[in-house]
């Protein structure tokens, strides 16, 4: 639409987050409750991305270790959905999702029982949107084809029901915590994300909210309100949700256009969300305005160190093996994604192996003959993994990083 806002880049300054006495108040508020750091598991892992969801722990853990820090005490989540048992739940799960039309198995008992393992608390959830009774045909048809993985991203949304937290820190697996987040986790917001401007269209009044890091103050009536409003599918083809000109991009019609719409457009609070600065809080070295963020714990005078870094398509998987190619910037992050590796294999008594051997081939850790470990967030009575090597194969099944 004409005339609608065109976003800037603002680094941040002083004064944009709360103090150390700031932070020291709100630890007092939030009555002893931790914090979850939760991911959102849709299907089979692969070995590749059961690897991430181990650094992913073991760097949470290391960061946290940290006495400076206030919010120290967390639990690892990870948020599954509900098995299908009925005849029409099983034929859902065969359909094609996400732009890339892939069939995406739910995680079986095994592969809950790994990430048990691996110290996650595992939760059931059901899926909170039905793609077959969304109200607006045009958008019945399309949110299921959209982005990673269609309708089932909505999953992230029940983070908004962990009241039994202070705050739930939203991150994909292919996301490496190189510091902590207790000036995020003190804000008073129901909401601190960062925009995911390379997913913007010309157009877009608002951008779209990157999916892979989000800080939600729980509250169960907005989690009501977001999926009555994704249920309904009121999206106009080219103009988005309502109409409002947010959401028409890339994974839009699910979670990173239905957030900026419910709050810039349907909460009328705006003080109840925050815009972290993505070159600190979600960098994927992909924008010219982070050129001075590094992953290097010896940072220079005048960098922003990065506090979680997010392996995307710029830099690539750490299991893509292929490095040469990548910037300065990359080289360094994948650097310290190999270092929180080998540190996990020291923590879990595992030989420590090359990662990447000849001809860019990844090599797996052997994590389902490992003891839980503490340090990793392992879970007494679980054996990482759990799964024996000759069960691995029913394990390792089409890989959904989410």
């Amino acid at each position: 639409a004409a005339g609608a806002p065109v976003w800037r880049y603002r680094r941040p300054e002083a004064g944009d987050y709360p103090s150390r006495s700031a932070v020291q108040h709100a630890l007092s508020a939030s009555k002893g409750k931790k914090v979850a750091y939760v991911i959102s598991v849709l299907s089979e892992l692969d070995a590749k991305a059961v690897d991430m969801a181990a650094v992913l722990a073991r760097s949470v853990n290391a960061t946290l270790s940290d006495r400076t820090l206030v919010f120290r005490d967390y639990d690892l989540v990870a948020l599954v959905p509900t098995e299908p048992r009925t005849a029409a739940a099983i034929e859902r799960w065969r359909s094609p999702v996400g732009a890339g039309g892939r069939v995406l198995s739910p995680p079986s008992g095994a592969m809950r029982r790994q990430l048990e393992g691996l110290g996650y608390k595992v939760l059931e959830r059901e899926l909170p949107v039905d793609a077959d009774r969304i109200e607006h045909p045009w958008m019945r048809e399309h949110m299921p084809r959209d982005g990673c993985c269609g309708e089932r991203e909505l999953l992230k949304l029940h983070a908004w029901n962990l009241t039994e937290y202070h705050r739930a820190v939203v991150l994909d697996i292919d996301v490496l915590m190189l510091r902590g987040l207790d000036e995020l986790i003190a804000m008073d917001k129901e909401l601190v994300f960062t925009y995911d401007i390379n997913m913007m269209n010309n157009e877009a009044a608002v951008p779209p909210i990157q999916g892979g890091f989000l800080v939600v103050r729980p509250n169960p009536e907005a989690f009501r309100q977001l999926v009555a409003i994704a249920q309904e599918g009121n999206y106009q083809p080219g103009t988005g949700w309502n109409g409002t000109n947010i959401g028409w991009c890339f994974g839009g019609k699910a979670l990173q256009g239905l957030l900026p719409y419910y709050y810039k457009r349907v909460v009328k609070d705006e003080g109840l969300s925050h815009e972290a600065d993505f070159c600190a809080y979600n960098v994927m070295f992909d924008r010219s305005e982070c050129q001075s963020t590094t992953a290097s714990p010896h940072s220079s005078p005048g960098a922003t160190p990065a506090a979680l870094v997010h392996f995307t398509n710029a830099c690539g998987k750490p299991a893509d093996c292929s490095g040469s190619h990548r910037s300065a910037q990359c080289q360094v992050a994948l650097r310290r994604w190999m270092d929180v590796r080998r540190d996990a294999e020291a923590t879990l008594n595992l030989p420590s192996g090359r990662a990447c051997g000849g001809a860019g081939k990844y090599t797996p850790m052997p994590l389902w003959s490992a003891p839980p470990s503490p340090q990793l967030g392992g879970v007494p009575g679980h054996q990482t993994g759990g799964v024996p090597r000759d069960q691995m194969a029913g394990v390792l099944g089409n890989p959904r990083i989410s």
